[in-house]
């Protein structure tokens, strides 16, 4: 017989809370579980490994709506790798221009710590270093 999880067992399992697993099954994300006779919702394996999916891309930065679409993607029974590497080639343009935004920032705020500070704050001034 499969493993089978009660919601707190699952979420335990996984690090996170029950309330986000109930939040996965309302976006579809999960499905929406067996219940037991006592009503409890009842996880098995797959939807484990989907939540260790999901934890995974979500680590990697993909949101939960691209998370989605692989998932459906391989339950539409084929193989989501071929969408998956055209996913990542968007991931890392999206890096690529948010490293190269810290960058600009990163200079921008080393040439303010560099300029010397003349006088003091006052009127609606609060600090000249960044207004200027």
């Amino acid at each position: 017989m499969a493993r089978q999880f009660q919601i707190g067992q699952l979420a335990s399992s996984m690090g996170i809370n029950p309330k986000t697993i109930r939040y996965y099954e309302d976006i579809g994300l999960l499905p929406m579980p067996h219940r037991a006779n006592n009503g409890y919702r009842i996880h098995d394996q797959m939807d484990e490994a989907r939540l260790r999916f999901s934890a995974r891309a979500k680590h990697l930065g993909f949101s939960l709506d691209t998370i989605r679409s692989i998932i459906a993607w391989k339950n539409s029974g084929e193989p989501p790798c071929d969408h998956v590497h055209e996913l990542i080639d968007g991931r890392i343009t999206e890096l690529d221009e948010q490293l190269q935004a810290l960058a600009t920032c990163r200079d921008y705020l080393a040439r303010l710590k560099d300029q010397p500070v003349h006088g003091a704050a006052n009127g609606a001034t609060i600090c000249r270093i960044i207004e200027r």
